[in-house]
Order: C-alpha cells, then structure tokens, then sequence
C-alpha cells in the first residue's frame, strides 16, 4: 500500500499530501520509502509542478514562491535524518529542487525586474510631478510670498496629499530598486522578494489616492479662483 501512495505523491498532488499529513502511523512508514535509485519522499517533491497547477498564480516569480512553499511542506513531515540524506546520483532533495527549479527561478528574476522597472519608471515620474507641485501653490501668492490659500481648508487637503504623494512614490521607488538590484537567491522568492513587490504595489495604490485629491483641491481652488475674479 506505501508504494502506490508514494507514487500518487510523485504528482504533488496537495490532496494526496493531505491525506497522508494526516493518516497518523502510516505517515512515518511512508515518510521513510525509498525508491530504487535511493530517492525519499523529498527527492520526489523536487519535481516542477505540472503547467495546470503552475498557472494557479499568474507571474513566474510568484509561480517560484509556490513551489518553495510546497517543498517546505513536504519538509515538515520528513524526519530530519532525511533532509541531507543523498540519492543514487550523491544528490540532497534540496540539490535537485535547484536543479529543477532553475529555469522557473531565472525567469522568476526576468519577470521581478521588468515589472518593477515599469513600475519604477511611473513612480518616478508621479514623484517629479508631486515634488513641482510641492513648490506650485495652487492660486498663487501674496505680495509678502505666502500662498493666497493659506488659510483656505482645500489647501491643507492638497499640502497633506502631495505630501502623501511624495513619500508613497519615494516608498515605491526603494522598494522597487531593491528588487532590481536583489541577489535572487532561491529563499529571496519565499518571502523578501514578493513582500517588496507587495509594498511598492501598495504604494502605488496609495499614491494614485493621494494624486486624485491634489487634483480635487486643485480643480476645487480653480473654481474659488475663477469665482472671486
């Protein structure tokens, strides 16, 4: 009966996974098969999963942290006498999981640096645009330099928000550099990586909020303008 699990295991199905996580006594015995070219339970989860479950998450980079969270998985059931434990071929499960991931972690690198130069470049330009408007004061100013708003409550919504403007796309830009400068090691994927992704994406997000209220204070300050002359 252990084989023909084992063989069902080979598939990384997580269903299967599952069930065998689960079934008690008969996990240990499983756990320490070995094939005929000496390879465990953890050599066999080295495999790269098939396109149907790859494209589950859209994005290699994204693909690769998957399939780390997968083999960690399959770690934790494994006795630790078995984490280095060598093949046939004098090869540790974690060798082989480099081995066949190396393809998926290169393109994984490919596909990080290109979405965060795209985006980088837009951050930076956004960033150029709050910083002009930082020393643009909407209306104008006074005989004595101070703005003509000053006083005026859009014209702290519109301060707050190019403020707001600025530092979410001086966030966004550092953390897309780190990502492009980043050294794409095979835990980078796990967790660094996508979290930087996540804050620059998030920064993003938050700008684009803080840039429509510029533009509401600016659009509302045109009409005062347009108004009292």
């Amino acid at each position: 009966m252990v084989a023909p699990l084992f063989m069902l295991l080979l598939l990384t199905d997580k269903r299967v996974f599952s069930l065998i996580h689960h079934i008690g006594v008969v996990k240990d015995l499983i756990t320490l098969y070995k094939d005929n070219e000496g390879n465990n339970i953890l050599h066999m989860a080295r495999k790269l999963a098939p396109p149907s479950r790859l494209n589950i998450v859209s994005g290699a980079a994204l693909q690769m942290q998957r399939e780390l969270l997968w083999f960690k998985e399959v770690k934790k059931i494994i006795p630790y006498s078995l984490l280095k434990m060598k093949n046939g071929d004098h090869k540790t499960p974690s060798e082989l999981f480099s081995e066949k991931h190396k393809k998926l972690r290169k393109d994984g690198e490919e596909w990080m640096k290109e979405t965060s130069t795209s985006c980088m470049v837009v951050a930076t330009l956004i960033a150029t645009v709050a910083f002009a408007a930082a020393f643009t004061a909407p209306g104008g100013n006074n005989d004595t330099g101070a703005p003509i708003f000053l006083k005026d409550g859009w014209f702290t919504v519109f301060v707050i928000s190019d403020a707001g403007a600025m530092l979410s796309s001086t966030t966004s830009i550092m953390m897309f550099l780190s990502i492009i400068t980043a050294r794409y090691a095979e835990d980078d994927f796990l967790f660094s990586l996508p979290a930087k992704l996540m804050v620059g994406i998030q920064g993003r997000k938050d700008r684009d909020i803080a840039e429509t209220c510029c533009c509401s204070c600016l659009a509302s300050n045109h009409f005062i303008c347009g108004a009292k002359l």
